[in-house]
C-alpha cells in the first residue's frame, strides 16, 4: 500500500532524528522529536518522511527577493519538499525569544502556500525553543515564556539534546499544556492536512 511521503526540515538531530545530516546518510531508525508527534498525536501510520534538511542547510533562494531570510528558508524547504515528490512539509523553527523571526515564519508559510498549493505545510515556530514544547507535553504550564526551558527539562530526567529521552516524552503523552499555543497550532496544522494525505493514499487514520 502507498505511504504518503512527507518532507522534514528542523534545526538539527533533536526534531530530525536520524534524517539530520547529509542526505547520504539520513535513514529511518531513529525518529526525531517532529516524527515522533505526528506517530504519537495525529496519525501512526501511512505516511513516510522521504526527505529532510537542517535548517543551516536549506539554500538560499535569490536574496533579491524581498522576504526576509526566515521566510526565504520557508520557500526553500517547500521547494525541496516538491523537487522531492513529497505531499507535504513538516518543519518547526525556534523562536529563541525572536516575534520577528516568528512573524517571519508565518510571512514564509503564506507565501508557500500561495505559490505552492500543492505542498502542505505542517510548520510553525516553537516558542521558545523545542524543549518547551516537551516541557508543555509533561503538563508544565508558561514553558512559552521560559528562556531556558532545555534546564527545566533537565531537572524532569531529559538530558540536554538526548533524542531519545526527548522522544520518549512525546511517545508517552497525552495532550499539551493548554497555554502551549505555538505547540497546539503545529499539532492543528498536523491533523488539518496529513490524515487526508493518509486518506488519499487509501490508509484509513489511526
Amino acid at each position: 500500500m502507498t505511504e504518503a511521503s512527507l518532507f522534514f526540515a528542523g534545526e538539527g538531530r533533536c526534531e530530525l532524528g536520524s534524517f539530520s545530516g547529509h542526505p547520504a546518510y539520513q535513514a529511518p531508525g531513529e525518529p526525531g522529536v517532529l516524527e515522533a508527534l505526528i506517530r504519537r498525536h495525529i496519525q501512526a501510520t501511512g505516511w513516510r518522511i522521504a526527505g529532510a534538511v537542517e535548517w543551516k542547510n536549506i539554500r538560499k533562494l535569490n536574496p533579491k527577493n524581498k522576504a526576509s531570510p526566515e521566510a526565504r528558508n520557508v520557500l526553500g524547504a517547500v521547494l525541496d519538499a516538491r523537487e522531492s515528490a513529497c505531499a507535504a512539509l513538516v518543519f518547526s523553527r525556534d523562536t529563541d525569544g525572536d516575534e520577528l523571526r516568528a512573524i517571519a515564519i508565518q510571512d514564509g508559510i503564506a507565501m508557500a502556500e500561495s505559490l505552492f498549493p500543492e505542498v502542505k505545510i505542517v510548520g510553525g515556530v516553537a516558542r521558545q525553543k523545542l524543549e518547551a514544547w516537551l516541557l508543555a507535553l509533561l503538563k508544565v504550564r508558561r514553558t512559552e515564556s521560559m528562556t531556558s526551558p532545555e534546564k527545566e527539562l533537565e531537572l524532569k530526567g531529559v538530558p540536554l539534546k538526548s533524542v531519545r529521552k526527548m522522544v520518549e516524552v512525546v511517545e508517552l503523552s497525552g495532550a499539551p499544556a493548554d497555554d502551549a499555543r505555538s505547540l497546539i497550532e503545529w499539532l492543528e496544522r498536523a491533523s488539518r492536512f496529513i490524515p487526508p494525505l493518509c486518506a488519499a493514499t487509501g490508509v484509513e487514520s489511526q
